[in-house]
């Protein structure tokens, strides 16, 4: 309910909402790390490495990943309410290395101390109970104010956004669509047993078609209309890569994912 209102904030404005979602997940962070703390050095795992890497597990991991980026169509609608757009490079520039120093270090840690006995879900491996509520608050906070910004994405592709549409023209155009979502949030629910496999088949999936192969096709597309693709030969060159390592990597994880969920 409070997602469907905040959808109608301005995204100049909502720019600064969404300051309080990256302190929830600061806040969210440090509870978890206070309680990862408690736990002697001593009494960490520290899984050994394994010489015979599974490949059917790179697929699986790849699929987790990707799922993080989920956000990426969101990335047009985030450039075009900027005031100084000619800022947009250093800010995704700087945002993705944060993240990818955060997701990295955080991780990491984690799984040194916890090792192979670590949960999908992180806050059950909290020991402290305070901590883990709270972390558990601070993440839905995050989650509640991130929502509004992927629902735009949601609302614009099935064409109710930002202005009404006929009925007649709804059903044609976006009762399939809304279709597709009901059946996907229908699934989650009966899945939600099965986290990792969930994530990584939507990461595999979704995600990677979303965020990495459609993308690449669409900036292709747009070299070739505008008539000048010479220029940008190198990155053409490499969205064919990503395309076909997007697809590939599609086919293998939803595969792999389908698996660990009947299984």
């Amino acid at each position: 309910l409070v997602s469907s209102v905040m959808i109608f904030i301005p995204l100049r404005i909502y720019a600064y909402v969404s300051l309080a979602s990256l302190v929830a997940l600061l806040m969210a962070s440090m509870c978890f790390l206070g309680d990862l703390s408690t736990i002697s050095t001593a009494k960490w795992s520290y899984p050994e490495l394994q010489l015979e890497p599974n490949v059917g597990n790179f697929f699986r991991a790849y699929g987790l990943f990707i799922f993080c980026f989920a956000g990426h169509p969101c990335l047009p609608a985030l450039h075009e309410g900027m005031q100084h757009t000619e800022r947009w490079t250093g800010c995704v520039s700087w945002s993705f290395t944060i993240a990818a120093v955060y997701y990295l270090v955080l991780g990491l840690v984690t799984y040194l101390a916890h090792g192979d006995d670590l949960h999908p879900v992180f806050t059950k491996d909290m020991s402290i109970p305070w901590l883990k509520h709270t972390t558990a608050a601070f993440f839905a906070v995050k989650i509640q104010l991130t929502t509004p910004v992927l629902m735009r994405v949601v609302l614009q592709s099935m064409q109710i956004w930002p202005e009404g549409r006929h009925v007649n023209e709804f059903i044609q155009n976006s009762l399939p669509v809304a279709l597709v979502i009901l059946l996907t949030g229908t699934s989650a629910c009966f899945l939600a047993g099965e986290v990792a496999a969930l994530a990584s088949f939507v990461g595999a999936l979704l995600v990677n078609l979303t965020s990495i192969v459609i993308p690449c096709v669409m900036y292709a597309r747009l070299s070739v209309w505008s008539q000048q693709p010479g220029k940008n030969k190198v990155k053409l060159v490499m969205c064919g890569v990503l395309v076909v390592f997007g697809l590939v990597t599609a086919v293998a994880g939803t595969y792999l994912a389908v698996l660990d969920m009947t299984h």
